[in-house]
């Protein structure tokens, strides 16, 4: 008892450090919130943040561990679990929302979409930080509105849209994994995982991106077209072309969506609808120039934290004059972003025949963390539902936990940059702190595209299933 209480007391302080320092050299995220002159929301959402991040990875530990954790049994007997598991992942991330501010990103967000509401050009030259199709800067402009009208606050109503992402992903992976026999408890370890996880928790309480929506999005396009139905040409390729919209860079995650149809024509033909609509409601329906648009989509920046191996030596070369004199002169920011392309084309090439969408999705996340050099902690939501999917495997706990640690220290230290720049006292040092994080989900990662895919290591499911093997006692999608 005393050697537990001893381990979440350190795992306390520990997830609390960042906040605290954050919070004594403000100015903070905490003491920014929006709830003018109250400080005692400052305290609150400190003690929050603490308490959730323990029984966020406790929780979630237990599920990806356990064959029957302790609140599956409590859900079986209650009539509606389903129900329960959405009301109760809404209620964590609406407290998140309206007790944190949020990371930088909501800041921008908010000033993008001051700027359309006056009718300025958001993809105007001289701005420097809105990088997307229309689709971000709509459901921000739409946020700010409301705001304007209701008296809600901006930083709350624009995590709705993330928040609805997350639930109807719960929603969805309860359908895909069936209901007969032990199915009942695999999707209920399934849809809670998804509720309660540390990196979901974070994402969309606190970070303020909108990737859970499009991660939500690019699901159900996987789903609909594994599923049968007969219009599941135009539902896949419209699910896409909608994941694309709201962010751009996953794109190079929608093969496998579209891969799940069968046969090569339904598969020309998603592809071409996708490419359509995409290209219509962009260019129709811009909140700027036409021209301004795709060259700011074409200048995509990627990510600013230094990520794995290369992050490391990126931040290294910055960091140290010798190091960067000793080593050939290289375009980071060009090799940050073809190395992926590349990597991917051939992955998709590789696993062409593959029986498994989720599987081959969960492998180009992988891939494409493991050959990144930078990164940004929204990115692992996309790949999460997919993980869910395969299995509980000690990689697939890693991967959440992990994961979940680095998007939880980071993001709740207001992007860790502000808090380590004060106690390193050098923004190189600090990339190379970040960098030297990132290796524990990394190496996960790695390790984990090796047993999937490498020759000798990988095993492809045995049954024909667009989820790849499955439990004997569970039935089919839908059934």
């Amino acid at each position: 008892m005393v050697r537990r209480f001893a381990g979440a007391a350190l795992a306390g302080g520990l997830l609390g450090l960042p906040f605290a320092v954050d919070f004594v050299y403000g100015p903070t995220i905490f003491r920014d919130h929006y709830w003018p002159h109250d400080h005692r929301i400052t305290y609150i959402g400190f003690g929050l943040m603490v308490c959730l991040g323990l029984a966020s990875f406790r929780t979630s530990w237990a599920l990806l561990r356990s064959e029957r954790p302790w609140p599956v049994p409590l859900l079986e007997r209650t009539p509606s679990p389903l129900l329960l598991v959405v009301v109760l992942a809404a209620i964590l991330r609406l407290l998140l929302a309206a007790l944190i501010y949020g990371t930088e990103d909501v800041r921008t967000f908010q000033t993008e979409a001051l700027d359309i509401l006056s009718g300025l050009d958001v993809y105007r030259p001289e701005q420097k930080v809105y990088f997307y199709l229309p689709g971000v800067a709509y459901l921000t402009t739409a946020s700010q509105w409301l705001s304007q009208a209701t008296g809600f606050s901006y930083h709350f109503l624009m995590k709705f849209p993330s928040i609805a992402g997350d639930l109807a992903t719960i929603a969805m992976l309860w359908w895909a994994t069936g209901g007969a026999a032990k199915g009942g408890t695999l999707r209920l370890r399934r849809s809670l995982l998804m509720a309660v996880n540390p990196l979901s928790l974070m994402i969309t309480g606190v970070h303020g991106q909108y990737d859970p929506l499009g991660a939500a999005a690019l699901f159900a396009a996987l789903l609909v077209a594994t599923s049968g139905c007969r219009d599941r040409i135009f539902g896949a390729g419209s699910l896409a072309a909608l994941a694309v919209y709201i962010k751009n860079w996953p794109l190079m995650l929608v093969p496998p969506a579209l891969l799940g149809l069968d046969g090569w024509g339904r598969r020309v033909r998603a592809a071409v609808w996708m490419g359509v609509l995409l290209t219509a409601v962009s260019f129709l329906f811009v909140p700027g120039d036409r021209m301004n648009m795709l060259r700011s989509n074409m200048r995509y920046p990627t990510a600013n934290l230094h990520w794995g191996p290369g992050g490391l030596f990126r931040a290294a070369t910055e960091a140290s004059p010798a190091i960067a004199r000793a080593v050939p002169k290289l375009d980071f920011d060009r090799a940050r972003k073809s190395i992926p392309l590349v990597s991917l084309l051939l992955f998709y090439w590789w696993t062409r025949n593959s029986r498994d969408r989720v599987r081959q999705l969960v492998g180009a996340y992988l891939l494409f963390s493991t050959v990144s050099i930078s990164f940004a902690t929204q990115y692992t939501t996309w790949a999460l539902p997919a993980v869910l999917m395969l299995d509980f495997s000690p990689l697939a706990c890693w991967f959440v936990m992990a994961n979940g640690l680095w998007v939880w220290v980071l993001d709740g230290g207001y992007h860790a940059f502000h808090v380590l720049r004060l106690l390193t006292g050098s923004h190189a040092a600090t990339l190379t702190v970040t960098a030297a994080t990132s290796m524990l989900p990394w190496l996960g990662g790695l390790v984990w595209f090796v047993v999937l895919f490498v020759p000798r290591t990988a095993t492809e499911p045995t049954e024909e299933s667009p989820f790849g093997a499955r439990p004997a006692e569970e039935t089919a999608p839908g059934a």
